[in-house]
């Protein structure tokens, strides 16, 4: 299971510091070779590559002049042949930026 998204950014500067980034954008999931085995029985391996739609909000804050923490929440529509998937991605991260 392998997700690429190609994501237009738009950046707010608030006025307590924190950057507020609202995304949306679209990419492809890409199943290879997906499949289960059971003791007696396997399925066929599944190899395709779905289009998606996303969307996502995050925040990022900058608690010393290099230090940072950002949270985010992407949200992806996977378009499959007879259903569709939906992902909920939450993520929290710290970096150092120079």
């Amino acid at each position: 299971l392998l997700e690429n998204e190609l994501l237009l950014v738009w950046k707010i500067q608030t006025e307590s510091s924190i950057v507020v980034e609202l995304r949306a954008g679209g990419g492809c999931l890409m199943l290879y070779n997906l499949g289960y085995s059971y003791s007696e029985y396997e399925t066929p391996k599944i190899n395709k590559i779905f289009p998606n739609a996303a969307v996502g909000i995050g925040a990022q804050t900058f608690l010393t002049n290099h230090f940072f923490i950002d949270t985010s929440w992407n949200m992806s529509l996977v378009f499959m042949d007879d259903s569709s998937f939906f992902m909920l991605q939450p993520s929290v991260s710290a970096g150092w930026h120079l």
